[in-house]
């Protein structure tokens, strides 16, 4: 339930890919306050979709040309509008779109509520989670959109995600190679929250939400969105929020010797850089006493990639 007042809506829970992003949504999705996006729209929070129309990079005919045809299936069975909206649907809110008044802060908000309310109200829930990952990026526009908006940046140890990064079937082919993806997403999210209000963007550790400090982080984020804990999301929480789900630790099991060197002396150089840079949202630099390579905990259910 919401706090008094109302909770932040919709909410964007984003961060660099295998950060934890699904997990939070879903955790989130739990309440009576929020149905999820079942898929990553990727559309709203992206410099060549409505980040860009937005800023007047292009104009408004371009941009229904783009949602046509690039974001449709940006990742097929994953992202996209596929699996959310029907090909009848979006046509009909671009047809709204196209012959909205030239305001394009308004008539990006009335596309992006056309396509992602009904989905929220079929649930009967006032509201909706959205977990494209780039959301953490797009997040001056996307409040600007949506002022009572809530954005969760979820943050994980570079180099679990580099592992975990490498094995998909887009993004860096290496595991050290994607500890510099990882980076370089931490920093445009930083200078995008830098854009913005302080402690208007809230870092969730994930390491912290999963295993070293759960109940506070847990209260941290409810408190930032404005609900109270209910049934199914502590259930949730409990049996899904954890270091083995999380596969916490995984690059030191799954990774061969000489590789997992190389990819913890490239994540310290990584961490300092961006220590040195003021990148606030970088993580701690600790280690964990916990190792649990993927598949130890079963199919993850919240993870699409998980299989």
């Amino acid at each position: 339930m919401a706090r008094t007042g109302e909770a932040r809506a919709p909410v964007f829970v984003g961060g660099s890919s295998r950060s934890g992003t699904h997990p939070v949504a879903h955790l989130l999705a739990r309440s009576s306050v929020f149905e999820l996006v079942p898929r990553e729209l990727v559309f709203h929070a992206v410099p060549e979709g409505l980040v860009g129309y937005v800023k007047g990079r292009f104009d408004r005919d371009e941009l229904i040309e783009k949602l046509r045809r690039r974001f449709w299936r940006v990742v097929p069975g994953r992202s996209g509008f596929e699996g959310v909206v029907t090909r009848e649907q979006l046509d009909d809110a671009l047809a709204a779109f196209a012959a909205a008044p030239e305001d394009r802060v308004a008539a990006a908000r009335a596309l992006v509520q056309s396509l992602v309310d009904p989905i929220a109200r079929a649930a009967g829930k006032p509201s909706w989670v959205e977990k494209s990952t780039q959301t953490a990026v797009g997040a001056p526009v996307l409040l600007t959109l949506f002022p009572d908006a809530g954005i969760v940046h979820v943050v994980r140890d570079g180099r679990d995600v580099a592992c975990s990064m490498a094995k998909m079937p887009w993004g860096p082919d290496t595991v050290p190679e994607a500890v510099g993806y990882w980076a370089d997403r931490l920093r445009r999210a930083d200078a995008a929250a830098r854009e913005l209000p302080r402690d208007r963007v809230l870092v969730i550790h994930l390491e912290d939400l999963v295993l070293l400090d759960r109940d506070a982080t847990y209260a941290r984020l409810l408190d930032y969105v404005r609900l109270e804990s209910e049934p199914e999301m502590a259930a949730f929480f409990e049996s899904e929020l954890t270091a083995e789900r999380a596969h916490l630790g995984r690059w030191r099991t799954e990774l061969e010797p000489a590789v997992r060197e190389q990819v913890d002396a490239t994540y310290r150089e990584a961490l300092a850089q961006l220590r040195a840079e003021g990148v606030t949202c970088a993580p701690p630099d600790r280690e964990l006493e916990v190792s649990y390579a993927a598949g130890e905990a079963g199919h993850n259910p919240v993870d699409p990639w998980s299989r």
